[in-house]
């Protein structure tokens, strides 16, 4: 019996790999980028067990559990080795874990310093998970339709702890994504440095000199609308800074930097790109607008790869996809609120704006992406130019597009094109020996670090309350305004998902 048992255990060992799972693991980096995936399935694996009818649910954790453990066989063989010197290793960790710390605390999350007035929502939907049984369904016999992947963890520890508790927990939630994205940074710059840390929380687009060019004068701090001083309207144009998104939409920014950082890794790294897909239908349930947009990049990762095809075939890169595309498809077509779309001339006078196009494009990516153009045809490898040629055509593009009562498409799918111009200006000002157009980069950036200042200028009060005139989406003392933002997220019930999927 004992012979049987330990013959059973060994086969169960080769077939799951057990020993190379735990060498995977014990590596640093490659730990790392475990975590990573890890902190992104995790809102899956709650959504999944808790949203879903019991066959789904056991359905789609043992497609998780399997694809997990496959990410963990394919993670990179030889990750780059960020190392610090002896020497300064304290000093440099200790420096940026306080610019880290120092960003996240004031970025209005968890309640404990000034908050964006997009706190309305993200608190109305915290309220929403915490206090009402999954899924949650309204008076109106409604349900809350929304990509809530970023809430679900806290939410989760609020439903346990209570919701002050789960105040704390996404501060730390968000910290720990924040150190995660910083990771990343330094793994494609393949360097740690302090100033990557800044360079974190500064980037950002030239907007004070729009500001300049069409008000001739500079707002007084706490002033918000830089990031549209050359927009027509609000609504209309706008590249969001870094500290803007972290600031105002943590839950799209944070998985559309990670995911985006993991995608461009396993394409320049490694040999197979086994886990492409899969990482990114990652960000399906935290932002679908940013899916459409990193889609593209996708998409050209797979034809500037056709040849050698069959190394996106496995299991994690098929199964995960096809199963999260019917159930987190499912869910967002719930909704009931019609987003106003189309072409930008659709809702301005095309004509008449074409000088605050011309200077949204120079100011937010444009300048930038002149600079390191020769550097990156120069001296990036191939997988590198066509990361930067996806991203200055898509930036480019994504203008004379609206979707969203604010045009969030431009401000949220912009994120990873974004962030892969802001790794190669880093990469540039590493890897370059042309030092005047490295002092013009710099001196770029530290124009377009205004915008960061004033938006975290605008948390420091930490004796501001957090918002809380919603309560709940479902609150019917809200003004016509306020009702109108609230009835986006409303989902039918008699829809496929609730017929089928949902408990």
């Amino acid at each position: 019996m004992y012979i049987r048992i330990l013959n059973i255990a060994k086969e169960m060992e080769a077939v799951l790999h057990i020993k190379k799972l735990q060498a995977n693991l014990r590596n640093r980096h490659r730990s790392i980028e475990m975590l990573s995936i890890v902190y992104l399935v995790i809102p899956y694996v709650i959504f999944c067990l808790t949203w879903l009818n019991p066959w789904m649910a056991t359905l789609s954790t043992l497609v998780i559990a399997w694809v997990l453990r496959n990410s963990i066989l394919t993670s990179a063989k030889n990750p780059p080795k960020l190392k610090l010197t002896k020497r300064h290793v304290l000093l440099t960790s200790a420096a940026i874990a306080i610019i880290i710390m120092f960003w996240v605390f004031f970025s209005g999350v968890g309640g404990f310093t000034a908050q964006s007035g997009d706190y309305l929502k993200h608190n109305a939907i915290f309220h929403d998970l915490i206090e009402y049984k999954w899924p949650v369904i309204y008076s109106n016999g409604s349900s809350l339709s929304y990509y809530i992947g970023y809430y679900l963890p806290s939410a989760a520890f609020g439903k346990i702890f209570g919701a002050n508790a789960a105040d704390y927990f996404q501060l730390l939630w968000l910290a720990g994504g924040v150190f995660l994205v910083f990771y990343w940074l330094c793994r494609l710059t393949k360097s740690i440095r302090i100033w990557l840390a800044l360079l974190l929380v500064g980037f950002s687009g030239m907007d004070i000199i729009g500001r300049l060019i069409f008000e001739n004068n500079l707002p007084s701090l706490g002033f918000l609308a830089l990031e549209w001083s050359t927009s027509p309207d609000i609504g209309i144009w706008q590249y969001s800074a870094n500290a803007t998104l972290l600031d105002w939409t943590p839950q799209h920014a944070i998985a559309g930097w990670i995911v985006t950082a993991m995608i461009i890794a396993e394409y320049v790294e490694k040999k197979e790109k086994k886990n492409t897909l899969f990482l990114y239908s990652l960000i399906w349930l935290t932002s679908p607008l940013i899916a459409t947009w990193l889609g593209v990049f996708v998409f050209s990762i797979l034809a500037a790869s056709y040849r050698k095809w069959r190394t996106f075939i496995s299991v994690q890169n098929i199964a995960f996809p096809l199963l999260m595309a019917v159930i987190i498809g499912s869910f967002f077509l719930t909704n009931l609120y019609s987003q106003p779309y189309g072409f930008i001339w659709d809702f301005i006078d095309f004509r008449a704006n074409i000088v605050n196009l011309i200077l949204f494009n120079l100011l937010e990516y444009g300048i930038y992406a002149a600079l390191i153009f020769p550097y990156v045809r120069e001296r990036e490898s191939k997988e590198w130019q066509v990361l930067f040629g996806v991203a200055v055509a898509m930036l480019a593009i994504m203008p004379l597009f609206m979707y969203g009562l604010y045009n969030d498409q431009l401000m949220r799918g912009s994120i990873p094109a974004l962030f892969i111009l802001m790794v190669l200006i880093a990469r540039m000002l590493m890897g370059d020996k042309n030092r005047v157009r490295k002092i013009a980069l710099t001196a770029c950036l530290m124009i377009g670090a205004v915008v960061p200042i004033y938006e975290i200028w605008n948390h420091l009060d930490i004796g501001a309350p957090k918002y809380n005139d919603w309560i709940s989406i479902d609150n019917q003392a809200m003004d016509p305004g306020t009702r109108n933002l609230a009835n986006q997220y409303y989902g039918d019930r008699d829809s496929f998902f609730f017929k089928y999927l949902a408990q």
